[in-house]
């Protein structure tokens, strides 16, 4: 290892020649580490090296190398993670084989995004700004005796920047391929010095389309988006401090890759993914997500803390398709097929957390809280399919509108014993009570009738989009159905810590994922219950610090065993989503993260995820699990060295490979995303002092075609969500 390194050092030396006499004293002064990382994975700030828990985190430094934007950027520099992006409803989530897409109403995620202790609680809501955040942490593994409820794959917790008492500006700002522009500024300081400081964050994101319809000269895949956060610190005495934050962010896009062309039954359309798509399908959506926050946190004398965390959230999203009869299917008329849809989607959510820490730093500390969540999801949605007879459409005008409550109540606690310097014993236990319900109506739209057919949509009558009123309705009925869970789970580590910078833990977690409902275009099948699940986790890991803190490895392996997974698939016969339970799936696997200081101005990082997630019963036993690549790793190299007094140059360069994994839970010819890689680079110059920055960027440098997923209608049409191009441009920075 130290050839190793000593040969990173010549190469670096060769490549970019001998450093000046000022640049090698203030080399010899500071001997290249690999840094520490803070995380609050525990509730408590800890050195990432002694959390026994498996995480990936980010600092600032890590975040301004990857050119962050927004949640699904950090999939590929963290091992045993997929995001991808579904529809303007969802993001979909997936740790360790468990995924969290959960555009129908009735479905719930098992990974969470926490942003400042906040738990969002549906992955619509998840796409908020990466705007002003100082850190990232990944968890992987059940986290739920901490981390809230239904934690089961792991959770993403972000945490913002903090209002400075010293005044600051930063700003950015990007140009790119595409018209893309990207543009965003904080603004920090006091408003009484030392009681009450601010800030203010602001982005603004637009670009052209990706993708394009070329019968309707239309682009696709566009972005239209701005975000805001505010917040506000009050520290009326030594022991208080008082976080009041509001965040918004909106979103227009244009974001479906239908193709109704010539749908081929077995293959993928090229054109579809070579980003053009025929047929008149018109796709186009908005979403806003918005949130606000009172974080209370107070210390008392004898180093006890409490913290109190309260916060409204919600989202709204409107998701339209609409497709042209004479376009798609060759003449009007008779025969001709004709279909939109309309899904406007509500959330809003408010939790509240309270939390009482012991002392810090004696031989047993605890941890005790009790949780409070309670969401509404309204979800309209409109489908009109089927066939003009000349006067009326034979076929169906269907209306799904829903309503799913969610209450959720939970005590928690955990405790650390160090039974001496080496030795220590963690455990958790939660116990929740979960309260659901569901109301779901389903109607048939009538705006004409014909003697010999029946009633049926007159699609001279038909709006455009599809309506929310018709003339009349006939109620196909309305079902009502409620589900209550009362479980205990929990979690128990044993640490060892061999030396200073070596040590080893075992770790068992038992977690639990509410009970749903189907409510999501189902035409007879919604408000049916799903069943809860549960999840068996264990694991072992070594975290060590080598050579003087000059390499980092760690890693772990796990074990899980799921019961009543939910599953989230769509039938393709009947053209709906339907949320089941797997009996049983097995996941087993490990993650390696290795970073090493080759020398002062270049570090070297390796990531490595393994996963074997298998269906073990049921129907379709032996299946994979969707969003999982068997094998992926990552290799990144960051450098920055200065050339004169001034001025620093700067390189980063990554490089993900993702083997071949499933896009749905059931089988099916379009079913997989190929093996591929996924390249980003940037590199410029910026100030000594960090005040200004200038250089270029490129993502997904190879160009490879990654389908976020596909489904298939036989004889109708495929639909498919593609990750971004090839992108570039230059970008600067500035601070003062």
């Amino acid at each position: 290892m130290r050839w190793f390194l000593a040969a990173g050092g010549a190469c670096a030396a060769m490549a970019f020649g001998p450093a000046p006499a000022w640049a090698q004293e203030t080399e010899q002064a500071d001997a290249p580490t690999v840094g520490e990382i803070v995380v609050t994975a525990r509730k408590e700030k800890e050195n990432l090296q002694n959390v026994p828990i498996s995480i990936t985190a980010f600092d600032s430094a890590a975040i301004e190398d990857r050119a962050l934007r927004d949640v699904q950027d950090i999939a590929y520099s963290v091992p045993n993670l997929n995001i991808s992006r579904l529809t303007t409803l969802s993001t979909q989530v997936s740790i360790r084989g468990i995924s969290s897409a959960d555009s129908a109403p009735g479905f719930e995620t098992g990974v969470a995004v926490i942003l400042d202790d906040v738990y969002i609680g549906r992955a619509a809501g998840f796409s908020t700004s990466l705007l002003d955040i100082e850190r990232i942490e990944v968890l992987r593994g059940p986290q739920g005796t901490l981390q809230g409820r239904n934690v089961l794959g792991g959770s993403i917790n972000l945490t913002t920047t903090r209002p400075s008492d010293d005044f600051f500006a930063k700003g950015r700002v990007s140009f790119g391929n595409y018209d893309e522009l990207v543009a965003s500024g904080v603004v920090s300081g006091p408003i009484v010095p030392g009681r009450l400081a601010a800030k203010l964050a602001v982005e603004r994101q637009s670009r052209d389309g990706y993708a394009r319809n070329v019968d309707l000269d239309k682009p696709l895949d566009t972005k239209d988006s701005w975000a805001g956060r505010a917040q506000i610190a009050f520290t009326p005495s030594d022991a208080l401090t008082i976080l009041v934050t509001g965040d918004y962010t909106h979103y227009n896009n244009h974001d479906f890759h239908n193709d109704y062309s010539a749908p081929d039954p077995v293959n993928v359309l090229p054109e579809l993914l070579d980003r053009r798509v025929g047929g008149d399908v018109w796709n186009y959506g908005w979403r806003e997500v918005y949130g606000a926050a009172l974080n209370v946190y107070y210390d008392f004398g004898n180093g006890m803390r409490l913290a109190s965390v309260s916060s409204v959230r919600g989202y709204s999203v409107v998701d339209v398709q609409e497709a042209d009869p004479v376009t798609n299917f060759g003449v009007a008329g008779a025969g001709t097929f004709i279909a939109t849809a309309r899904n406007d989607q509500s959330q809003d959510q408010i939790s509240q957390e309270l939390r009482l820490h012991s002392a810090q730093g004696g031989a047993f500390t605890w941890l005790a809280g009790l949780y409070y969540y309670h969401e509404v999801l309204r979800n309209y949605q409109n489908f009109l399919a089927g066939f003009n007879l000349g006067t009326v459409i034979a076929g169906s005008s269907s209306i799904d509108d829903s309503r799913t409550g969610t209450d959720s109540y939970a005590a928690f606690g955990s405790f650390t014993y160090r039974f001496d310097d080496r030795f220590s014993l963690t455990g958790g236990l939660r116990y929740t009570i979960n309260d659901r319900n569901v109301r779901v109506q389903e109607l048939l739209g009538i705006d004409g009738t014909d003697p010999l057919l029946g009633t049926y949509v007159n699609p001279i009558t038909l709006a455009d989009p599809a309506p929310k009123a018709y003339l009349a309705t006939v109620d196909l009925g309305t079902t009502r159905n409620s589900i209550s869970d009362k479980v205990v789970s929990g979690d128990l580590t044993f640490a060892q810590q061999w030396t200073p910078d070596v040590s080893t833990y075992l770790k068992y977690a038992r977690g639990f994922k509410g009970g749903g409902f189907n409510a999501s275009f189902n035409s007879g099948f919604s408000g049916g219950l799903v069943k809860p699940e549960y999840i068996d986790a264990y694991e072992a890991g070594l975290r060590s610090e080598l050579f003087n803190r000059r390499v980092r490895f760690n890693v772990t392996g796990f074990y899980m065993k799921q019961r009543d997974q939910q599953v989230l698939q769509f039938d393709e016969v009947n053209f709906r989503y339907v949320t089941r339970n797997e009996p049983g799936v097995r996941t087993f696997g490990g993650e390696l993260e290795l970073t090493v200081a080759v020398a002062q101005p270049l570090t070297w990082s390796f990531t490595a995820g393994l996963v074997d997630a298998k269906v073990t019963a049921g129907p379709n036993k032996g299946l994979k699990s969707p969003y999982t690549s068997p094998v992926s790793f990552t290799t990144a190299l960051s450098f920055d060295q200065p050339v004169s007094e001034g001025v620093r140059v700067f390189a980063f360069g990554e490089a993900s490979w993702r083997d071949r994994y499933a896009l749905s839970a059931t089988p099916g010819p379009l079913g997989h995303q190929e093996a591929y890689w996924w390249l980003t680079a940037r590199a410029g110059f910026k100030a000594a002092d960090d005040s200004w920055a200038i250089g270029l960027y490129g993502r997904n440098l190879l160009n490879e075609t990654v389908v976020s997923s596909m489904s298939h209608v036989p004889g109708l049409f495929n639909v498919g969500f593609i990750q971004e191009p090839r992108t570039y441009g230059v970008e600067a920075r500035f601070a003062f």
